[in-house]
């Protein structure tokens, strides 16, 4: 058999896997479901033992939260990094189910990120802090999609996570910040709570009369809370 058939054979494996997984999320959302939210995980990078050795600051590589800095240790955080490290920990996501990728919008231009139905795919990664060149050390943070099995059931998770990079072939701590189910519209607070989120709503119940006189609830926002790590998003 020569290569140019096996690679077609693949290649039509491969879009079959696809649409079937496709189709059997769309059955159960809805066609055309899109779901949009926010994840911001700079206090997990301010508690950050690696994070506080290269910048100095004591109490974060003690693992102290920032509430508990002192007055110069901010003002160093805020003179020195807040303006380069703020902006690569807060990513939003929009999950387009149809076409079973994500719409990222980071730090660099925003991108598309499909599905990887032969594993984990990297939603998003970056060197927050560090060698530039990723030679020495440097501290990563990321997103993946991935499948997690818990308490004998598959499910598909988004996992943020900090990896520590101590040199070219040496890697330090890795941290999973949170596991969040993302393909389930029915997650109700307690089952958030059951994964260790602490949860928050704002909004929702309050009334606003427009220039037509019709009135319209306000957006209930939701923030999940975990590590040091926050999402949040409209429902």
């Amino acid at each position: 058999m020569s290569w140019t058939l096996i690679s077609v054979i693949l290649f039509f494996i491969f879009f079959y896997a696809l649409d079937r997984r496709i189709k059997r999320i769309e059955e159960a959302r809805g066609r055309g479901f899109s779901w949009a939210f926010n994840i911001d995980a700079l206090e997990s990078v301010l508690q950050s033992e690696m994070f506080g050795r290269i910048t100095g600051i004591k109490s974060a590589e003690k693992g102290r939260p920032y509430k508990e800095w002192t007055e110069a240790e901010k003002n160093i955080w805020h003179k020195k990094y807040h303006e380069t490290i703020a902006p690569k920990t807060q990513v939003r996501l929009t999950y387009l189910v149809s076409e079973d990728a994500f719409f990222v919008k980071g730090k660099d231009a925003p991108s598309v990120v499909l599905h990887d139905v032969l594993g984990s795919s990297y939603i998003y990664t970056i060197n927050v802090i560090g060698d530039k060149n990723e030679i020495e050390s440097y501290l990563e943070f990321g997103l993946t999609d991935r499948i997690k099995k818990d308490k004998g059931i598959y499910q598909r998770v988004i996992t943020g996570y900090l990896k520590e990079h101590k040199g070219i072939s040496e890697t330090g701590d890795f941290k999973v910040l949170f596991d969040l189910p993302f393909t389930r519209n029915n997650m109700s607070d307690e089952d958030f709570k059951s994964l260790g989120y602490d949860i928050e709503h704002m909004g929702g119940d309050d009334i606003y009369q427009d220039d037509f006189g019709e009135t319209h609830s306000l957006l209930r926002i939701t923030t999940l809370k975990k590590n040091g790590a926050k999402i949040w998003f409209g429902n």
